[in-house]
């Protein structure tokens, strides 16, 4: 349930002018830390929060007049995501920004090395379909993404928002041999494609057997536990960032070999005492497994 119910939003809807600025900002919390259960139920969550005197002040995404145009149209269920975008953004934007420090460059070459010798047997047998859904919330308008069921998985929300059949959109990302994509990563960049790296993402965990991580988009990054989180956010005035969650802090893939580098830095702060993250240092003194496999053959 999200921890609102019917019931309180019926008596904040009939009582207006009593709801105090705190419980106005616990409502807001409560649309923006988690995906709900029923949709449905967060619209109207979105709509009481917005008679009850939610303001534009709230947030950072929308202009002014985009703010008020969708506080006039919550009839329709894309003008309730965009101000779920809209309250998000301010503890999207609150957290600290930095490019992940330089990791040594023997581990980076070895992650780039993992991930592509990897690409042509990795099964997904741990993450399954974590990698497309990723991809497919990359896609997804975030004001749409924002009104995601808990439980829900994107197809039909990219299926709304496409134009040409979705079958021709989203056919090469299911049936495209996953080497093939590998082999278009451009590992020395100081840029990261977004989508490959989502891939590059999941085979690394299926290499080391590491807890699967959550990839949080857009208004997702404002998600009540986001930390050791990677993270992909387009709202920063259009500036696309990729990246994990540590803490208050945003820690940025950015620099020589962004991707590896990015990876290496998540993999030291979450993974430093797991013995698969040894093969990734120096696989001469690595427990046997097929990570330390993969780089001595």
């Amino acid at each position: 349930m999200n921890g609102v119910y019917p019931a309180q939003l019926l008596y904040m809807a009939a009582n207006t002018g009593e709801i105090t600025k705190e419980v106005l900002e616990w409502l807001q919390g409560k649309i923006t830390e988690c995906f709900w259960d029923n949709p449905l139920l967060l619209q109207e969550a979105v709509k009481v929060w917005q008679c009850c005197g939610g303001q534009f002040e709230s947030g950072v995404f929308l202009t002014r007049n985009q703010f008020d145009t969708s506080s006039l149209g919550l009839a329709d269920p894309l003008c309730c995501g965009n101000l779920i975008v809209h309250m998000a953004s301010s503890s999207i934007m609150n957290l600290k920004r930095i490019p992940c420090p330089p990791q040594a460059i023997v581990a980076v070459h070895n992650v780039e090395t993992l991930i592509q010798k990897h690409a042509s047997t990795v099964s997904f047998d741990k993450t399954s379909d974590a990698f497309l859904h990723a991809i497919l919330r990359l896609r997804l308008d975030p004001h749409r993404l924002a009104l995601c069921a808990k439980t829900e998985m994107p197809y039909e929300k990219i299926s709304e928002q496409l134009t040409s059949d979705a079958n021709e959109e989203l056919g090469p990302i299911i049936d495209e041999p996953i080497a093939n994509r590998v082999r278009r990563i451009k590992w020395a960049d100081d840029a990261v494609d977004a989508e490959l790296s989502m891939l590059a993402i999941h085979i690394l965990v299926e290499l080391l057997q590491i807890a699967t991580p959550p990839v949080l988009v857009n208004s997702m990054m404002a998600f009540k536990h986001r930390d050791g989180c990677f993270a992909w956010c387009c709202l920063n005035d259009g500036e696309k960032e990729l990246g994990f969650i540590r803490g208050d802090t945003f820690f940025l893939a950015s620099g020589p070999r962004a991707l590896a580098n990015c990876l290496v830095t998540f993999l030291s702060f979450f993974c430093a005492d797991d013995a698969t993250f040894a093969a990734c240092k120096d696989p001469s003194t690595a427990p046997d497994g097929l990570a330390k496999d993969l780089l001595l053959n």
